[in-house]
């Protein structure tokens, strides 16, 4: 038979441990839909790939096109179905006008979609 109080010591460090789960879920979660946001925000402001999403050096960017057309096509599906969104107006609006930059960029140079400062 297991003493009262080792079982009662468990639940305490089983109890403590499912709340750093929730904070540690929560905190990810909020950054997760945040940078989803910005980058969102940020491209239907501009028109251009958000900086942050460029990695490497000069010789790697020849790369990065195709790797920002599916990175913009994912953050395009993620409107479609979260339930971060007002409103299914608000969606439609947002996957529409992200589907606008989606074709520019397809047809557009690398070089006029690049920020300023990564041309």
């Amino acid at each position: 038979m297991i003493p009262l109080a080792l079982l009662a010591a468990l639940a305490v460090v089983v109890f403590f441990i499912g709340k750093l789960l929730v904070a540690y879920a929560t905190r990810w979660t909020s950054i997760f839909v945040e940078s989803h946001m910005l980058d969102a925000e940020l491209i239907l402001r501009t028109g251009l790939v958000p900086a942050r999403w460029l990695s490497g050096g000069r010789l790697r960017r020849r790369m990065s096109k195709p790797r920002a057309l599916r990175r913009l096509d994912r953050l395009v599906k993620y409107y479609e179905r979260t339930p971060f969104v007002e409103n299914d107006t608000v969606r439609k609006t947002l996957v529409d006008r992200l589907d606008h930059v989606l074709d520019a960029w397809e047809n557009a140079d690398w070089s006029d979609i690049l920020p300023r400062n990564n041309r």
